[in-house]
């Protein structure tokens, strides 16, 4: 371990600009030897290095986390959120290691704004979806007009636009996150009030049939 070391502080001392990696890779290596402040001290350059990207913070947090250092895990995931909110699968992730130390409230709370956070984001790409559809079509009838004036054999069915919708990553796993907070409810708060917050959203969109299957999911 110590020639594995040099190498990595020789590596590290070299480069000028050390990399987040590296310094996540010698920090591991003083944590196998025992040196664990040693690591720690380490791992936190990682962040340090690149401050603004929550990956960097997120992989931090893994490290810490191997390690059992919960609570500072926890800091560094919340940091890898506020830096990028979307993030809906390490907003998972953080909720259920927050269950697992007995913090259910900010657990569900977590997944009540990944709810939200998933479906506004869910809205806005239908919304960019039917702009881009508008876009094309529109491109459409302008060559669909030049076909007309330079063809004798023009049909609009040639120009017609078919397109998709694609599901979001908070769609793949919605349904997990609402059986999550299920889940979480009847070790804490009670199922009962994540029913009637539910039902309520049943009541203001009666027409609303994905509402309609959250509640199902919560019975």
């Amino acid at each position: 371990f110590e020639k594995v070391v040099m190498y990595y502080e020789d590596l590290i001392a070299r480069s000028g600009t050390p990399s987040s990696f590296e310094y996540e890779r010698l920090g591991r290596v003083y944590a196998q030897m025992g040196e664990i402040d040693q690591a720690k001290a380490t791992w936190a350059k990682m962040v340090e290095s690149d401050p603004e990207n929550p990956r960097v913070y997120s992989r931090y947090a893994k490290v810490l986390q191997d390690q059992g250092f919960t609570e500072e895990a926890a800091a560094a995931r919340v940091k890898a959120l506020e830096l990028n909110p979307h993030d809906f699968r390490l907003r998972y992730e953080h909720a259920q290691q927050l269950a697992g130390i007995d913090q259910m409230d900010r657990a569900i709370e977590q997944l009540y704004l990944l709810l939200e956070l998933g479906q506004r984001k869910a809205l806005e790409e239908e919304e960019e979806s039917k702009e881009k559809q508008v876009k094309r079509r529109g491109r459409g009838r302008a060559y669909a007009n030049q076909a007309y004036m330079y063809s004798q054999h023009y049909s609009p069915s040639n120009y017609r636009y078919f397109g998709g919708t694609n599901s979001t990553q908070f769609q793949q796993f919605r349904k997990s996150v609402i059986g999550a907070i299920a889940s979480m409810a009847e070790n804490s708060i009670g199922v009962d009030s994540v029913i009637e917050d539910f039902k309520a959203r049943v009541d203001e969109s009666p027409a609303d049939f994905e509402a309609k299957q959250d509640l199902l999911i919560v019975y």
